[in-house]
C-alpha cells in the first residue's frame, strides 16, 4: 500500500467519525487548539481529503477526543 492510499483511507476515517459525532471540521479543529495543536479547518480537509497525513500526535489527540 502506497502513502497516499493510507493517508486517503484515514482521512476517510476521520471525516466519517469526525460527521457521526456532528462536528464541523472548525470544531473539530478548534477541540485541537485547546490541546495544544495549532491545525485549522483548512489543515483538517486536507487530511480528510488526503492531501496530508497525520502525525502520532495528532492521531493520539484525535483518539481523546472521539
Amino acid at each position: 500500500m502506497r502513502i497516499n492510499e493510507k493517508h486517503n483511507i484515514c482521512g476517510e476515517r476521520l471525516r466519517k467519525i469526525r460527521k457521526r459525532r456532528g462536528l464541523s471540521q472548525e470544531d473539530l479543529a478548534a477541540k485541537l487548539q485547546l490541546r495544544g495543536l495549532d491545525l485549522t479547518q483548512k489543515a483538517i480537509s486536507r487530511i480528510e481529503t488526503g492531501k496530508k497525513g497525520c502525525s502520532v500526535d495528532l492521531l493520539i489527540q484525535l483518539s481523546e477526543i472521539f
